[in-house]
């Protein structure tokens, strides 16, 4: 619940069974007095600390989670291209400066959630329930280049789904590329080691990556571009009777896809910066974007919807067309002329 303090403060976050005399005196032990000799440029307002749980380390905004997404997977991109011009060094140094301007915070972070689960119950899920629209908009501006590219793709000529994957993975590789090089330089500024990208290893990696991306997009994405002949709409409404159960299993089967497809890039992320593969620190990073990956979902579940419906309109249009080639057939046999064949 929310306190209003005498002073007018309002704190966040209090527990249900904090008396007012103790919060009270906690609030008067927390706040710093002030004397004359203060800096106030430098003098931090009580208000502005949490008395309980920890500051939130991700934005709460999905916009700003989908921006925060999109300017990382740019900036990994223009980094990748810069490598050829000015060498993988020193497009990384350019690289790290840039990123020090991307000012919105990331929108997910299951370190944070399993610490409010630490505090208790109800505070892990009320975590939870507010990193769902920003751990949502973060997914969407990792996923959102390469869901463009795989719907796009028929714009230059790429119709076949072989074509769309295609598209779709090489719009994710200049980004791989790009954040492993960046994951090797930091790994070695970390141990006190001069720079010394493997650019090749970071490139052949990255092409791994990539081919995994379009296979969770194509899942996605696939159902709902493809276009349908009547066979293959009347086999789907068949194997596919129930759109709510349809919708729910393509959810899960989506979100499940996705997340075994980002433990494996992480994976490989890892091996070719020279990081163990199985430490601690290794399953926490997994943990990290299997959960994140859980967000793919809602568009499983979408396009498994809107997969059968499809479907059902393609159906329906073709028994309507059918039923208007026989009023028109009918329709004629009335107005042709009397002889003695129709008679």
């Amino acid at each position: 619940m929310d306190v209003r303090m005498p002073d007018g403060t309002i704190i966040t976050n209090v527990p249900e069974d904090i008396t007012q005399d103790e919060l009270l005196a906690k609030y008067q032990a927390y706040t710093p007095t002030p004397t004359p000799d203060d800096d106030a440029a430098n003098f931090q307002l009580a208000s502005e600390k949490p008395l309980f749980g920890e500051e939130s380390q991700v934005t709460r905004s999905p916009y700003e989670a989908f921006m925060g997404s999109l300017k990382g997977i740019a900036e990994s991109t223009r980094q990748a291209g810069e490598t050829p011009i000015f060498g993988a060094t020193e497009a990384f140094e350019r690289s790290q400066k840039r990123r020090e301007e991307i000012k919105e915070k990331p929108g997910f972070s299951l370190e944070q959630i399993q610490g409010e689960f630490e505090r208790g119950t109800i505070p892990g899920l009320v975590e939870t329930a507010k990193q769902i629209p920003s751990g949502f908009g973060t997914y969407l501006g990792y996923a959102f280049p390469s869901l463009v590219a795989y719907a796009g793709a028929p714009l230059v000529g790429l119709k076949s789904t072989l074509g769309r994957m295609f598209l779709s993975g090489s719009t994710s590789l200049l980004p791989q590329f790009g954040e492993g090089m960046t994951r090797q330089a930091e790994v070695q500024l970390e141990r006190g080691e001069p720079i010394d990208i493997d650019v090749a290893k970071a490139l052949y990696t990255s092409v791994g990556q990539a081919a995994l991306d379009v296979i969770p997009i194509n899942k996605i994405l696939g159902p709902l571009v493809t276009p349908k002949k009547l066979k293959d709409a009347e086999r789907i409404i068949k194997s596919k009777p129930n759109k709510t159960l349809e919708t729910v299993t393509e959810g899960l089967l989506t979100a499940e896809l996705e997340a075994g497809t980002e433990i494996t890039q992480q994976l490989l992320e890892r091996w070719q910066a020279g990081l163990p593969l199985f430490d601690e620190e290794a399953i926490k990073e997994y943990k990290e974007v299997g959960a994140l990956s859980l967000f793919a979902g809602p568009l499983g579940a979408y396009s498994g919807y809107k997969n059968i419906q499809n479907a059902e309109g393609e159906v329906r249009r073709a028994d309507d067309e059918e039923k208007r080639l026989a009023r028109i057939k009918k329709i004629n046999e009335q107005d042709a002329p009397m002889t003695k064949k129709n008679v």
